[in-house]
């Protein structure tokens, strides 16, 4: 009898809501069944192309294939990744269009993902066509190495020079080996040389080396071992190795380094030291 008596009184101490909480409760809940609602209908629209998504949307689905790809926040899924990047790809997002490409390329290695170049160069074509550097150069490749695509020397150099002219590193150390082989364009050592300039100012490791050699050997331009011995420098102590082809550049500079010093003087290894340590590219980032 005391536990009732006892319950009933601290129940009467507890406030009940009054009737506005009890409505604004009631209307929180509205609110966000009617937002769920509202994105769930806006999601369908878009779809069906009753609609235009806004950037900021597109942007959102394709940040949340990255999510997705990487693993960031949820279970890393390359199917779920697809998913988002193709439904913004299908909306023209370029940024999109190029992941896709991307998934596709490298199919066999994610789970879920089937490898079909076919499919990777249709999306680097369309991101390319909007004038995306990353795509460009994506879409310049398959023409060299005949991925996907008849091998075409001269498309593939027209797309590194389109990406080049964005100044995309990359672009431009291929763009610049095209000259200095010759392949898709005429022979020509000086524009080669100009190419990799561009890149080895923005640290890249491959264009670095390239320049060594030439400087090494005199191609395109005078023997000069001192700038031989910076380039070698530069391209032998990058730390961002990402690729096997930067990696045997990396490698390279060092075994050229090795033999220019073998037969330089006292005073030309200092001048080369002092031109490396000035030089603006050794304060830069590497690039990617």
């Amino acid at each position: 009898m005391f536990n009732v008596l006892k319950n009933n009184r601290d129940n009467a101490l507890v406030p009940k809501p009054s009737g506005a909480v009890e409505k604004a409760a009631l209307g929180r809940k509205h609110i966000l069944s009617r937002m769920v609602t509202d994105a769930l209908d806006l999601a369908r629209k878009i779809s069906n192309n009753e609609v235009k998504a806004t950037n900021a949307q597109l942007e959102d689905w394709f940040q949340t294939g990255e999510k997705y790809r990487y693993g960031q926040g949820v279970p890393q899924s390359y199917t779920e990744a697809v998913k988002w990047f193709r439904m913004a790809a299908e909306k023209g997002y370029v940024k999109a269009q190029y992941s896709l490409g991307s998934c596709y390329l490298f199919g066999d290695f994610l789970n879920g993902v089937p490898k079909n170049e076919t499919e990777a160069v249709k999306w680097f074509r369309k991101a390319a066509g909007q004038g995306y550097a990353y795509a460009q150069v994506a879409l310049g490749y398959r023409y060299y190495a005949g991925e996907g695509v008849e091998q075409d020397y001269v498309t593939a150099a027209k797309w590194y020079r389109k990406a080049a002219d964005q100044n995309n590193a990359l672009a431009q150390t291929r763009l610049g080996s095209c000259y200095y082989e010759g392949v898709g364009i005429p022979q020509d050592y000086a524009e080669a040389l100009k190419w990799w300039s561009k890149a080895a100012k923005q640290n890249y490791v491959e264009a670095q080396y390239f320049l060594g050699r030439c400087y090494q050997n005199g191609q395109g331009i005078s023997p000069d071992t001192i700038e031989a011995y910076k380039f070698y420098k530069l391209a032998a102590g990058q730390r961002n190795v990402t690729t096997a082809s930067v990696e045997h550049s990396c490698k390279a500079a060092a075994e050229n380094l090795k033999q220019i010093v073998a037969q330089m003087t006292a005073d030309e290894i200092a001048e080369g030291e002092r031109r490396f340590r000035e030089s603006n590219i050794s304060k830069l980032e590497p690039s990617q």
